[in-house]
Order: C-alpha cells, then sequence, then structure tokens
C-alpha cells in the first residue's frame, strides 16, 4: 500500500469514527443538559475543567510518546522498541502521580476558595473533584497504548475503541434517569464517567498486549531513553500548558464575572467544538506517523507531499461539515438540546472559526515538532497564550462582551499559522518552500472558502431564509460542490472517484 493510501485509509477510519462519536456524544450532551439542568451542567463542565488545566501534561506526553515509537519503528529494531515502550510506561506513571499531587493540593485550593460556586453546591463539587483526578490518572497511564496504536496505524482499532467509549458514555445520563430523585446527582455523574475510563483503559492494555510484542513489559525507564523524552517533552510542556491554560481560563474568567449559569453556554459550545476538533487530532494522528518517518529519514519529497495534501484535505474535509452548520446553527442548536443556553450558539461559531485556522497548521506545527528544534517555538506560542488570557481577563473586566476571549482565540490562531510557516523554513526545515505553500495550499484554501461562504451568504438570504434541515442539506451541499470544484486538483478528483467506482464493483 502506498504512502497516500494509507493516509487516505487511516482518515477514512477516523473520519467515520468522528462523525459516530460527535452524533453520540451531541446525543449524550442533550440528555445530561436536561438530566442535570444547567446549573448542574455547568457546574459539572467547570469543575472538571480545574482537574483538565493539570491535563497539558497529557498532551505533551502524547506527543512525546508518539513521536519516540515512530522513531523506534523507522530503525525496525524491535528489542529498542521494547525498551522505548518501557520507558514511556515509566515516564507515564510519574506524571500520573504528580498530577494526583498537584490537583490535591492547588486543585482542591482553586476549588474551594477561587470558583464562583454556591455553599450548597461544594461538597458535591468536591466529590465529582476526587472522581476528575482519578479518571485523569487513568487517562494518562494509557496513553503509551493509545500512542503505539497510532504510531503502528492502527486506525481501525483505534475507531472501535473510541466507539465503545461514546456508547458507554452515552449510557450514563440515561443511568441518571433512573435515579431522577437521588441526591448529588453531578457526583454520581462524575463517578459514572470514570468507571467508563477504568474500562476503557483496561481494553486498551489488553488489545495491546494482544497484538503488540513489545508492549509485554514493565515499567522499567532506560536511562537513556527516558532522558531524551523528558528533554523533549520539557520543551513541549510549557506550549501544551498554556493551551490548556488558555481554555480552562476563559472559563474562570466567564465564571468570575458571569457566574456558574454561563459556564452552561461554555459546556454545550465546547461539547459541539470539541467534537468537530476531535477530527482534527484523529487527522494528525493519520498523517503524524509518516510525517515524523519521512522527516528522520530525509524523505524531503515525500514530506513536501505530506504537509501540502495534509494542510488541503484536512482543512476541507472539517471546513464542508462546518460551515453548513454555522450558517445554521440556531436550528442545529434547537434541534439538538430543544431548550439552548444563551451564548452557546456565538460561542460556538466562533470557536469552530479558531479550529479551522488550527486545522491549516498542524501538518506545519507536526514538521517542527519531528525534530528537536522545538525550544523557542514552544516558548513564544506559550507565552502568546498566556497574554491572551490576561488581555481577555481585563477586557471582560472592563464590560466588553461575553464573547471577548473567543474572538481573541481567533486572533491567536492565525498568528501561530504565520509563525509556524517562518518557523520551520528559517530554523527546521530549510528545504520548506513557503512561497509555493501560499500559492498552491493557502491560496486554493482562501478562494473555496470566499466564494463557498459568499455562494452560501446569497442563497440562505436570496432563495431560502429560514432554517430548516432542508437548507442544512442544501448549504452542505453547495459547499462541497465548491470544496471538490475549487479545492482539489484534477488528478485527486479522478482517483477519488476510481476509488468509489472500484469499491462499488467490488460490492456486486
Amino acid at each position: 500500500m502506498t504512502n497516500s493510501a494509507k493516509i487516505a485509509k487511516n482518515t477514512f477510519f477516523l473520519y467515520i469514527r468522528m462523525f459516530f462519536t460527535l452524533g453520540v456524544g451531541l446525543y449524550s450532551s442533550r440528555i445530561s443538559l436536561n438530566v442535570l439542568g444547567f446549573e448542574d451542567y455547568g457546574l459539572y463542565d467547570l469543575v472538571t475543567g480545574v482537574v483538565m488545566v493539570f491535563s497539558f501534561l497529557q498532551s505533551s506526553l502524547m506527543v512525546t510518546s508518539t513521536r519516540f515509537f515512530n522513531l523506534a519503528l523507522s530503525e525496525n529494531n524491535s528489542a529498542h522498541l521494547k525498551d522505548v515502550f518501557g520507558s514511556a510506561l515509566y515516564l507515564h506513571r510519574q506524571f500520573a502521580l504528580i498530577l494526583f499531587l498537584a490537583s490535591e493540593t492547588l486543585g482542591i485550593w482553586f476549588l474551594n476558595y477561587r470558583l464562583n460556586i454556591s455553599d450548597s453546591k461544594l461538597l458535591e463539587a468536591n466529590i465529582l473533584f476526587q472522581f476528575s483526578t482519578l479518571s485523569l490518572m487513568f487517562l494518562v497511564t494509557q496513553i503509551p497504548y493509545q500512542s503505539i496504536i497510532l504510531a503502528r496505524e492502527k486506525m481501525l482499532a483505534f475507531a472501535y475503541i473510541s466507539v465503545l467509549e461514546a456508547l458507554l458514555k452515552l449510557l450514563v445520563p440515561f443511568a441518571l434517569l433512573w435515579v431522577s430523585n437521588i441526591q448529588y446527582k453531578v457526583a454520581i455523574y462524575g463517578g459514572l464517567v470514570f468507571s467508563v475510563g477504568v474500562v476503557i483503559r483496561l481494553i486498551y492494555r489488553n488489545y495491546c498486549h494482544n497484538e503488540f510484542q513489545e508492549t509485554r513489559t514493565t515499567a522499567v525507564g532506560n536511562k537513556d531513553i527516558v532522558k531524551k523524552m523528558r528533554t523533549f517533552f520539557g520543551w513541549d510542556l510549557y506550549k501544551k500548558f498554556s493551551e490548556i491554560l488558555l481554555v480552562q481560563g476563559v472559563k474562570v474568567n466567564l465564571n468570575l464575572f458571569y457566574g456558574v449559569i454561563i459556564n452552561s453556554s461554555v459546556a454545550i459550545a465546547n461539547q459541539a467544538q470539541g467534537g468537530i476538533a476531535a477530527f482534527v487530532n484523529n487527522f494528525t494522528s493519520a498523517i503524524r506517523p509518516q510525517t515524523t518517518q519521512s522527516f528522520v529519514t530525509k524523505e524531503f519529497k515525500k514530506l513536501n507531499a505530506i504537509i501540502d495534501q495534509g494542510t488541503r484535505i484536512g482543512f476541507f474535509l472539517l471546513y464542508v461539515v462546518c460551515v453548513p452548520v454555522i450558517f445554521n446553527a440556531d436550528f442545529v442548536f434547537s434541534l439538538w438540546l430543544g431548550n439552548v443556553p444563551g451564548f452557546a450558539v456565538p460561542f460556538f461559531k466562533l470557536g469552530i472559526c479558531a479550529v479551522l485556522i488550527s486545522v491549516v497548521t498542524y501538518p506545519v506545527l507536526m514538521t517542527i515538532e519531528a525534530s528537536e528544534k522545538m525550544k523557542w517555538m514552544s516558548f513564544t506560542c506559550g507565552t502568546l497564550n498566556i497574554i491572551g488570557l490576561i488581555v481577555g481577563y481585563y477586557l471582560l473586566k472592563a464590560g466588553y462582551p461575553e464573547t471577548t476571549p473567543f474572538i481573541i482565540k481567533i486572533i491567536i490562531e492565525a498568528v501561530f499559522f504565520v509563525f509556524y510557516v517562518l518557523y520551520l523554513k528559517k530554523v527546521v526545515y530549510y528545504q520548506f518552500q513557503i512561497r509555493h505553500f501560499l500559492l498552491k495550499v493557502i491560496l486554493r484554501i482562501a478562494t473555496v472558502v470566499i466564494c463557498s461562504v459568499t455562494l452560501l451568504y446569497w442563497f440562505n438570504n436570496a432563495v431560502l431564509d429560514a432554517e430548516s434541515f432542508f437548507r442544512l442539506i442544501l448549504n452542505f451541499a453547495i459547499c462541497l460542490f465548491t470544496t471538490v470544484l475549487l479545492g482539489f486538483r484534477k488528478a485527486e478528483i479522478n482517483y477519488g472517484f476510481n476509488l468509489i467506482i472500484l469499491k462499488l464493483r467490488q460490492k456486486r
């Protein structure tokens, strides 16, 4: 199988996974919101958000593990790969303990003395906090197993496990329907979510033990490997910390000025946005192994093709789903929730715009992460995130509207794009052709966006101005047609049609 075909196959599996888990997740949110109510749902999102501030380690550990597994796989040395996996297990268990200690000290203090939570809900919030802390520890310790699945490009197995996790989480709000009159409903909700995390952790472990010989080892760290992994991890840590701090800091800032009710709007917007943003992570998972191995082995022609195709295809696959939803967000949210929290729709629209910009930067960012020249990139981007959070706080304090932090996030993502491209060329990958990238990739993306948005705006105002399911489908068709016509090259369109025809003939 060619590298392009492998990437296409992996992307297909993860794209189907995204649609399924997104649908289940959105439906689950609707049931959860109805069962818990606006205040309790906002409380759940706020309290778990305090714990998730410490999950910046999780994201950095995932990038670190996947990178070193890819490097070991490119060497085709099974003994070394086993040492790398054992070192990864050792490192992740260390950091799980660090997360536990941080949550039980700084997290507990912040929850009880800094957040705007009523006294009647404080005990329940603390119980929920403990379940959330344990969930985070299990999440961190399963990262090496997830990373080896992704590094070996077993995307179908990853998709199946993710679908199972989504279905199990769907059962959680239904379980609460059976105990509708019980106290501490939010805490019980957190306990059930924790139980799902334990089950998924065991499934990942058992699958990897059965499929990959290198995972049948103990958590014993090789001194040299652990040192290299910690060094790389340290370079990425500051940036990842600032990213999660920005996301969770927005929730805290809005809570400080508007109370826990507005956190339900943030929670709903983040749930919808997170389901779509998960595709970004899935798509990067599909192309990261090829990107890392191409950079390490200096196959620059192949690497250029991955950056080119990864940027365009990743953006277009997300774009054709997001833009019709943005144009019909009021209808979609009403259909989804029935009773929609006040700021959920504008928060969602702005959040999706930020995600669409970020997906353009990911192939470039992954190439930077494949190198060891991340120090100044991490410092610059992390500092910009923290500045954005501080600016958002003072603008809200000065009376600026509730949407201000989300607009700041869009600006930050746009600045990141410019910085990543320049950093890749000047510091990491001197053969990278910025002019070619801008003219052949970014200009094509901009053409699709301008033409499709203009056409949709005209159609929705001149032809069918009332939001409905019919208009949503027509908007999707218009966006898809424009994207295929203007966004893909003729050879790519022909390849896609030939592949579809071949698959249809095989089923006859």
